[in-house]
């Protein structure tokens, strides 16, 4: 596959690049919501596609993305690069049925010196990871850490 190959918003030339060439293309940066999926696939823009579950809107736009994957047979994978939280979300997201490819998950010890959940997410022998059996997000937001590095906050009464 060949990944963006062109700008991030385009959808309209991945389409006109993707009846040029036989390597199938895969978007990533224009796949923002399941609307740009949806979009993308009407106008044949894609093959594949690689969600950043939080450049989508997190695991509920995920999850969209994934169900309209499955009902129209499109091989996803993973990726981003954020801190432990968000890991968490990608690990999860990984383990759905249309994630056909290897996913792009890299350890937050790679970016941070500190990390911010607890167990952190890292890497087996066999370069894959656990998925965390608890509840929720399967880890422990550590809180003191991150209101150590806090500017401002805001309390907001419902």
């Amino acid at each position: 596959m060949i990944e963006q190959p062109l700008h991030y918003d385009d959808l309209y030339e991945h389409f006109i690049l993707r009846r040029e060439i036989e390597t199938p293309v895969c978007l990533d940066e224009s796949i923002k919501n399941i609307h740009d999926t949806k979009a993308g696939y009407g106008l044949g823009s894609y093959k594949i596609l690689n969600i950043k579950p939080a450049r989508v809107g997190g695991l509920v736009e995920t999850l969209k993305i994934h169900e309209f994957a499955e009902k129209h047979n499109i091989p996803l994978w993973i990726g981003g690069l954020e801190t432990g939280i968000e890991r968490a979300f990608q690990i999860a997201a990984a383990t759905l049925p249309m994630i056909k490819y290897p996913s792009d998950i890299s350890e937050s010890t790679r970016f941070y010196i500190e990390e911010i959940v607890e167990p952190p997410s890292t890497l087996n022998r066999d370069r894959t990871y656990n998925v965390p059996g608890k509840a929720g997000i399967g880890v422990d937001v550590l809180y003191e850490k991150i209101m150590k590095h806090a500017v401002k906050t805001i309390n907001i009464m419902l």
